[in-house]
C-alpha cells in the first residue's frame, strides 16, 4: 500500500478524488477545529505568601478557601519545593488540620480532610531550609486539587527574590574552590 497525503487550503468546502485500477483503496479526510474553550470556574481561592526569607530559610504561607460551597471534600495541597531546599515536614505533620504528608521529589502533598468555604480561609505554613548549593532559584507552584474531583485545581507560582538573585558563589563562601 502506497501512501500519499495532501494538504487542502483552509477554506475548501469540496474535495474530488479519483483513482485508477485494481485493488483496495482507503481515504481519510481529518477536518480539525480550534474551538475556544469556557473559562471554568474556580473551585477554590489560593494565595501563596513568603513570610520569611533568608538566603538559607524560607517560609510560606498558604492561604486557602473553599469557593462553591459551606465546605470541600478531601483536598490535596501540592508544593513545590526550589531548588537546594527541603521542606521541614515534621511541622506540617504536627498541625491538627492536615491529615497527611508526604514527599515526591521536591513536591510536598498535603492532605486535608476538607478546606472550609468562603469566607472562612484555612491557611498552613511551609517553612523550607537550605540543603544544597542552588543559586537563581527559579519560580516553584503551589496547586490545590480537590481529591475525588482532580478537574478542579487551582494553579498558582511563588519566588523569593532574595533566593532567585543569588549565584552559586554567594552560597559557598570566599574559601570555594569553583568561585
Amino acid at each position: 500500500m502506497v501512501l500519499q497525503m495532501a494538504e487542502l487550503p483552509d477554506v475548501a468546502s469540496e474535495v474530488q478524488v479519483s483513482a485508477n485500477g485494481h485493488g483496495s483503496a482507503l481515504l481519510q479526510v481529518t477536518a480539525r477545529y480550534n474551538v475556544k474553550s469556557e473559562a471554568r470556574e474556580k473551585s477554590f481561592m489560593l494565595n501563596v505568601t513568603i513570610v520569611e526569607e533568608t538566603q538559607n530559610f524560607l517560609k510560606l504561607r498558604i492561604y486557602m478557601s473553599y469557593l462553591k460551597g459551606k465546605m470541600s471534600g478531601m483536598a490535596l495541597l501540592q508544593v513545590q519545593v526550589p531548588g537546594g531546599f527541603e521542606a521541614e515536614l515534621q511541622s506540617l505533620k504536627d498541625n491538627t488540620l492536615v491529615k497527611k504528608v508526604e514527599m515526591k521529589k521536591r513536591i510536598v502533598n498535603i492532605y486535608f480532610d476538607s478546606i472550609p468555604g468562603d469566607p472562612i480561609v484555612l491557611y498552613v505554613d511551609v517553612p523550607m531550609s537550605r540543603n544544597d548549593l542552588v543559586g537563581k532559584t527559579q519560580p516553584a507552584t503551589v496547586k490545590i486539587i480537590d481529591y475525588y474531583s482532580p478537574g478542579n485545581e487551582v494553579l498558582t507560582t511563588y519566588q523569593s527574590s532574595i533566593l532567585n538573585q543569588l549565584e552559586v558563589c554567594d552560597l559557598c563562601g570566599k574559601d570555594c574552590k569553583i568561585c
